[in-house]
């Protein structure tokens, strides 16, 4: 069992649906959201995730526009990506959240300190506004999550066909016993990285009520790609 295309744009799109109900603004890279392809990213970007050094791969996807939805008031990145077999079906999906290794002011607060409007300026010191972000203090911590689900790479138990990685730079797979669509994983952020938006989205009861039934949306996996001995293990799911 997968999931299809259409499920994931669909599902993108409600993705950006959230975080406007929590009045998370968000930049989006539209080119991207056209086929939302792992193969959207580029090489440099690529080969730098898998160095160790945090704050110059998220420079790199700052200044190659490697994202598809940046939120404004922390400078923190969503990636949203698949890939189809020789069948074109899905066998892999990437999802990354990276939050900024520094704190974030948005362009339009760095125009606005220099007595200039964006409207007036547009993009014209967005360079400078880069380099000005890439000096600044680094943070104690910073969080990245990335949601992957290759069929090629399962091994039972040890590599889980879909599963959760928190942080950089480690062997954390955490299993999950369904495919994690886009909103999903936006869901999954915002409940656990925008704390505080969420608690406010929580006292309304028909986005409480999007928020828990959104889960149910993501196909589980059969018994083929989650076995009998997975399930024994600890995983993620959700309860209908």
């Amino acid at each position: 069992m997968t999931i299809n295309t259409a499920k994931i744009f669909i599902d993108y799109r409600d993705a950006k649906k959230l975080l406007e109900k929590l009045e998370i603004d968000y930049i989006e890279e539209k080119e991207k959201a056209k086929s939302l392809r792992k193969t959207d990213f580029t090489k440099e970007f690529i080969k730098q995730s898998y160095k160790d050094d945090y704050r110059n791969m998220y420079r790199i996807a700052r200044e190659n526009l490697d994202y598809n939805l940046l939120i404004k008031e922390n400078g923190s990145i969503f990636q949203f990506g698949y890939e189809l077999d020789e069948n074109e079906r899905i066998s892999d999906l990437r999802y990354a959240y990276y939050e900024a290794p520094s704190y974030q002011i948005s362009y339009e607060q760095y125009l606005s300190d220099l007595d200039l409007d964006y409207e007036e300026c547009g993009n014209i010191f967005f360079e400078d506004y880069t380099q000005v972000l890439s000096e600044t203090a680094l943070k104690n911590n910073v969080t990245s999550i990335r949601y992957d689900f290759n069929i090629s790479q399962r091994k039972e138990i040890i590599h889980p066909v879909s599963h959760l990685h928190i942080g950089q730079q480690n062997e954390i797979r955490i299993p999950v016993s369904f495919i994690m669509t886009p909103k999903n994983f936006v869901a999954f952020i915002v409940r656990h990285i925008f704390w505080n938006k969420w608690r406010i989205g929580m006292e309304n009861p028909s986005f409480k009520e999007e928020y828990l039934s959104g889960y149910s949306t993501g196909p589980s996996l059969d018994e083929l790609l989650f076995t009998r001995d997975e399930k024994r293990d600890l995983y993620f799911k959700y309860n209908y």
